[in-house]
């Protein structure tokens, strides 16, 4: 697994696991659960997927530092701020939350297992080893925001 770390942009993994969604909610209707309000419910939540990956961004932009998934040693400084002090990963919560919306979307059961398995995914190929890069090039400043904030809520 580790020669897949940093490899995979995080998107690419999304679009993967919504496509499963979507394959699951067709393939297996049997499995789909529409109850009132599903619609509403996932346009809340990529609402709130697009808002929490969106102030992701704005905070690093904020910064100056990149966001670039495939070099967090190029990192100038530990992100703290803004959403960055609820969640150490806005912007992977953000895709989280957005597959949760399609799943909703779409009343699958089967997108209970797709998002386990995006953030399953999405924290061995990308948190743990940005996390790895971050506590090299920052010491104890991350440490520290690591106790304070939780990887994901």
């Amino acid at each position: 697994m580790r020669t897949l770390e940093l490899k995979i942009p995080p998107p690419v993994q999304w679009l993967f696991f919504a496509l499963l969604t979507w394959l699951a909610a067709w393939a297996l209707p049997q499995c789909n659960f529409p109850f009132a309000g599903h619609r509403l419910l996932a346009l809340v939540l990529a609402a709130a997927g697009a808002a929490c990956g969106l102030a992701g961004v704005i905070a690093f932009r904020q910064a100056q530092t990149t966001a670039d998934p495939h070099r967090p040693e190029r990192a100038r400084t530990v992100v703290s701020h803004g959403i960055y002090r609820h969640t150490r990963n806005p912007m992977y919560l953000g895709l989280a939350l957005v597959l949760a919306a399609l799943a909703c979307w779409w009343a699958t059961a089967w997108g209970l297992v797709t998002v386990t398995l995006f953030c399953t995914g999405i924290t061995r190929l990308q948190i743990l080893p940005e996390e790895r890069a971050l506590q090299a090039a920052f010491g104890s400043t991350y440490q520290t925001y690591r106790q304070h904030v939780r990887r994901w809520l």
